[in-house]
């Protein structure tokens, strides 16, 4: 028998930089993508900021008119947060600078952390682990394990479709992965 029960992802990298490219020469249609992503980095913080902001827009519209889910399936700093000088990465480069354009995003996602010498989520204790843990209690974003799930119209949905099962009996969105913008 044959799947059918995937999610197609469509990921290019810096997709404002070149919308034609990435929306329209390269993608390969409505057909088989299910979800429009963007791969983002920058060597430097502010820089980093500016375009995925850019590349939200450019995403947020283009998902609103073709009816796609849309998120970052990679961001970050170039060579890993382990070298900045300012602990504030997570809270200035993504709570402040896009709290508005994040409401139309499904998911955010970095990098995988390679070794203690290298890594794009923070490690315990490390300088950015502060911003990162405001990132995290913020009212902007939901993580895995988050009890503000079943506060989400679609939490409640689930559980008001299933009658007398409760939605924790058929799928444990409190674990479910991903960020969920939270309005």
């Amino acid at each position: 028998s044959r799947t059918h029960n995937i999610l197609w992802a469509y990921s290019p990298c810096q997709v404002s930089d070149d919308v034609t490219s990435a929306l329209d020469i390269w993608y390969p249609g409505d057909h088989v993508v299910d979800i429009v992503a963007a791969d983002r980095y920058s060597s430097e913080e502010d820089k980093l900021a500016e375009k995925l902001l850019l590349d939200c827009e450019v995403l947020t519209e283009f998902g609103r008119k073709y009816n796609k889910v849309v998120g970052f399936a990679e961001f970050g700093i170039l060579d890993g947060i382990q070298d900045l000088d300012d602990g504030s990465f997570f809270h200035h480069t993504l709570l402040k600078s896009m709290t508005q354009c994040l409401q139309n995003v499904s998911f955010v996602s970095m990098w995988a952390n390679y070794s203690p010498e290298k890594y794009w989520t923070p490690l315990p204790g490390e300088k950015n682990s502060v911003g990162f843990k405001e990132f995290v209690d913020s009212r902007a974003s939901i993580m895995n394990g988050d009890d503000r799930w079943r506060e989400l119209p679609y939490y409640k949905g689930i559980e008001s479709s299933l009658g007398n099962t409760k939605a924790n009996d058929v799928a444990d969105l409190k674990t479910g992965s991903g960020q969920v913008p939270v309005e």
